[in-house]
């Protein structure tokens, strides 16, 4: 005999349909035409702008646009994509002018030398200004194009999942597959020097053989991004979103949420920003330099000349060799952490790894260097040790890269869950720790390198000391996780990406934590006040009550629900609630009970007398053995039914999720309503949110 859970009975038939799985795949594929352009970025654009005149010194402040246009574009950008009324839908016309901005800007760098002697540049001369100044407006628009692109594209693989955080995690791991297959595929392009034979016409009298070749891989760049994209916006389905179902009531920015968030940031989240942004100041200068350290030091060319543009292709097959390691050793991530005893001593080891790589850059560099002293043919012609040598070094790097896109953020999602943070906005926290170190590299790397006589080593010495410092503060200042973290970590990393999917299940136990407030107050013999909301009209009343007798489902909570308020209650994580921690939480929950009433409710609650309420006692006086009475719920429905119009809008949950310490944006808090709403509203019904309290889901 088949048994349906209560969920399922109410709602078949209800939901709506989510976009199919080809579509999912479909979205996910414009990746490779992201990471396609990004690889030819990395690779080829600092050498490139060297051989327009740049010294190497100011080559790296043109990267300040990366981790700029991250921190400011793609917030902006995603709160209008979440607004956005157009009649294409939400997400089309974003990733459409993200498409057609990425063709304009690779078409600027590309052309840049040709431009530039149009205007006037001579091209006999080593700088050429009008050149540089094309170069740098396509580059800039290059990056504030990339996250234009990406950010709806996520959020369009969101919107198909509808809700279904299985169907979201594989629309992620798709897109991260994408990811390295648009790599491997640049990466591969930007390593061929021949590729410019294709189309003739792109070598001209200002444009030799290497600028040539770096237009043919951007036209690839340009048709592949086109012909995936424009494919996808036919074939997934973006339904538009109606001018009424906007609301600006109770908005905060993203800025604000931030700023709010750091503020309430807890000595777990700042000791990982710290270990994170200290780890990127070793990683970025690698990011920046790795192709132009294999023209420069490796292969021992000048910018433009053949033993650079030599080395700088070896580079790019370098990162190629890495890219296929990242993906291979990125589905090996957690049992590598179990194998060395958590993934913060994974964090560690990978980092003294690093340490040790970058520092391996300057035996590399010393021993080619003497080579050409001794042969000077080996210029631009290394031997083969020589090129193993600095090929193993990007592929040794593949296994801490691996292991630094995934783990900083399962910490983040650990730390923060234990410390009462929304998961969102932490991880929204975190990219600060990236972004700014990013921004410093950018702007001191080649003052720095020029203070030591020039070249990448000086950059990729201090890279190396900050990754050993960044190894031993992981292993020191990071708290550890407990052994149900750790497989909470596991499964966020093998979800892709590190990143955590838990907003309906938040609001779920957010909602039980609401009404717990009730049953707890019966429990002790005292009523709590009432929410201090407008009254019912009738028609309200009226509807609210035939919802209210269709939903005759009871609810019981389950341990690991119990262990999630317990721990909202125990503030220092010391397994324990103390009174003023207990005290605390009553106030901010607002249950409206005096002093008196304080301490003989948790007198009642300390059965054994130590003056602590220990997770038993806390699971005891809720009586987990007993349901809770429909109208308990109906008063927990009413917490977040702030209006008291029979149903909840994704501007009240976020304003009472704040109230009860859960930060909350409305694009998130909009995601948790379609996670729930049945019958596609936009709203959460009684009936909706009694499904809820009863499903079976569990806490991530």
């Amino acid at each position: 005999m088949s048994m349906e859970s209560p969920e399922s009975k109410c709602s078949k038939g209800n939901q709506p349909e989510s976009g199919s799985l080809s579509q999912m795949i479909v979205v996910a594929s414009i990746a490779v035409g992201i990471q396609f352009g990004w690889a030819l970025q990395l690779s080829l654009l600092t050498p490139y702008v060297q051989t327009l005149g740049v010294p190497h010194m100011w080559a790296a402040f043109m990267w300040l646009c990366g981790p700029v246009s991250g921190l400011v574009v793609q917030p902006i950008v995603g709160y209008y994509s979440d607004r956005s009324t157009s009649r294409f839908g939400r997400r089309r016309p974003f990733i459409l002018y993200g498409s057609l901005a990425v063709s304009l800007a690779v078409f600027l760098i590309g052309y840049a030398s040709d431009i530039g002697h149009s205007a006037g540049d001579d091209i006999t001369k080593k700088t050429r200004p009008r050149a540089v100044a094309c170069f740098l407006v396509g580059f800039w628009i290059l990056d504030i194009a990339n996250n234009m692109l990406q950010g709806p594209s996520r959020a369009l693989l969101g919107d198909l999942a509808d809700g279904d955080h299985k169907r979201m995690r594989l629309g992620n791991a798709f897109f991260s597959f994408f990811m390295a297959v648009g790599q491997v595929l640049g990466f591969a392009a930007g390593s061929y020097n021949g590729l410019y034979k294709l189309f003739p016409f792109t070598e001209t009298e200002a444009c030799d053989v290497f600028c040539a070749n770096l237009k043919s891989c951007f036209f690839f760049s340009i048709m592949l991004l086109l012909f995936i994209a424009i494919f996808a916006l036919f074939y997934a389905k973006d339904e538009p979103k109606k001018p009424d179902d906007i609301s600006d009531a109770n908005q905060v920015t993203f800025f604000a949420e931030i700023l709010g968030a750091l503020r309430e940031l807890k000595k777990p989240m700042w000791f990982l920003m710290l270990v994170t942004a200290v780890n990127w100041l070793g990683w970025f200068p690698y990011f920046l330099f790795d192709t132009d350290w294999m023209g420069h030091e490796v292969y021992g060319g000048e910018a433009g000349d053949e033993a650079y543009v030599a080395g700088v292709h070896a580079g790019s097959m370098g990162l190629m060799i890495n890219a296929i390691v990242l993906g291979v050793m990125s589905l090996a991530v957690e049992p590598m952490g179990r194998l060395v005893g958590g993934v913060k001593s994974l964090w560690g080891i990978v980092n003294i790894i690093l340490a040790v790589a970058l520092a391996m850059t300057a035996v590399i560099s010393k021993n080619a260097e003497q080579e050409r002293l001794m042969n000077p043919a080996a210029v631009g012609n290394p031997s083969l040790g020589i090129k193993i040598s600095a090929l193993a070094f990007f592929a040794v790097l593949g296994v801490p890269l691996s292991v630094n896109f995934s783990v900083p953020f399962a910490l983040a999602s650990i730390y923060s869950s234990d410390t009462g943070a929304g998961q969102g906005l932490s991880l929204g926290v975190l990219n600060l720790a990236i972004v700014l170190p990013q921004m410093i590299v950018s702007l001191l790397s080649g003052p720095w390198d020029h203070l030591f006589g020039g070249g990448n080593l000086p950059a990729f010495m201090a890279g190396a000391v900050c990754a050993a410092i960044s190894a031993v503060m992981a292993t020191v200042m990071l708290p550890t996780p407990k052994a149900e973290d750790e497989a909470r970590a596991a499964s966020m990393l093998n979800a892709g990406g590190g990143r955590r999917n838990v907003e309906v299940e938040d609001l779920q136990a957010m909602s039980k934590l609401s009404f717990l407030q009730f049953h707890h107050s019966n429990t002790l013999g005292n009523k709590p006040s009432p929410p201090e909301n407008p009254p019912m009209k009738s028609n309200q009343k009226t509807n609210y009550s035939r919802q209210a007798s269709s939903a005759s489902c009871g609810f019981q909570p389950r341990p690991e629900e119990m262990k999630w308020v317990f721990n909202k209650f125990d503030t220092n994580k010391d397994g324990k609630i103390s009174f003023k921690e207990y005290k605390e939480a009553v106030r901010t929950m607002g249950w409206g009970i005096g002093d008196s009433e304080a301490v003989e409710s948790f007198q009642a609650m300390d059965s054994d007398g130590d003056g602590f309420i220990d997770f038993e006692e806390f699971v005891e006086i809720f009586n987990m053995d007993e349901k809770v009475k429909e109208t308990e719920i109906k008063s927990a429905f009413q917490v977040f039914d702030l209006n008291r119009d029979g149903k909840i809008s994704a501007e009240e949950l976020s304003k009472v999720l704040k109230s009860l310490g859960e930060s909350c944006s409305i694009s998130a808090c909009e995601k948790m309503v379609r996670g729930i709403d049945g019958n596609g509203d936009g709203f959460i019904d009684f009936n909706e949110f009694m499904r809820m309290m009863n499903s079976g889901k569990k806490l991530a």
